[in-house]
């Protein structure tokens, strides 16, 4: 029901926004990706018991950047679709993901700014019995440095919290980094590549004791469609360590594709 409600949310807004015409742009970006499975920090959330599982997902999002073009608000969910984890998720405090990012940058110079972000994570369908807690709740300030000249460069930490008692345990300091490139492949068109790796140090060690680094590697080929619209085809690779598996088991991939037009 809350999918369906986002849906249709998502697409009258669409409706409603291109039926303004051609009027100054409110700074709104609306989005929705679809994509074979949900993988973050290298490891597949959705999973029903192997990291190559394919449960999909459906994520939309919306963006508003504030008129003075460094301050963005951000409410992004993902909903698993099928599979036979998605109950045992949803009540487990992983699926059916609400989320509220606060960024705001600071202009260094031409190419250089800081990223200074703040991240809410909730999962209001989880069940106490399942979860440890009912709606758990998981803060992240975070702060990033990214550089853009021949290569996009991004290199950072944030700290991601559990603020329930129950869910404290899966704290940990995050350290992470990226590189992009986009090629063009044609003239007006570009394949945008982005290498990404991270690591976690855990506040309690003895709970967490895998999934302490992560890799991923992904393309996208954006296509601009008239009007602000675009679609965007997505592929990616990525894996993390998992305590008592092969290097070929740790591996997770996704195909997605994404959609939506800007304001």
């Amino acid at each position: 029901m809350i999918l369906r409600t986002c849906l249709t949310t998502y697409f009258c807004g669409i409706l409603a926004l291109n039926a303004q015409g051609a009027q100054e742009p409110i700074g709104l970006s609306i989005d929705l990706t679809s994509s074979s499975s949900y993988i973050f920090r290298g490891y597949n959330l959705f999973q029903d018991s192997r990291q190559r599982d394919q449960n999909a997902m459906v994520a939309p999002t919306i963006i508003w950047n504030l008129p003075n073009n460094r301050t963005s608000i951000t409410f992004f969910s993902a909903y698993q679709t099928n599979g036979k984890s998605v109950s045992r998720n949803v009540k487990g405090g992983v699926g059916a993901e609400q989320d509220l990012i606060l960024n705001h940058s600071l202009v260094i110079d031409s190419n250089t700014q800081l990223n200074l972000g703040f991240s809410v994570y909730s999962y209001p369908l989880a069940e106490e019995d399942e979860a440890g807690v009912s709606t758990p709740i998981y803060l992240e300030p975070s702060v990033f440095l990214t550089d853009s000249n021949y290569f996009d460069y991004s290199i950072g930490l944030s700290y991601f919290r559990g603020q329930q008692e129950e869910i404290k345990q899966y704290s940990y300091l995050y350290w992470g980094g990226s590189i992009g490139k986009s090629f063009v492949v044609e003239k007006g068109q570009n394949l945008d590549m982005l290498l990404s790796a991270g690591y976690k140090s855990y506040d309690d060690q003895n709970v967490n004791q895998d999934k302490d680094y992560d890799v991923q590697l992904a393309a996208a080929l954006p296509i601009n469609l008239k009007d602000g619209y675009y679609i965007s085809p997505k592929v990616g690779l990525a894996w993390t360590n998992i305590s008592d598996l092969e290097f070929s088991n740790e591996l997770a991939y996704f195909v997605a594709v994404s959609t939506g037009a800007s304001f």
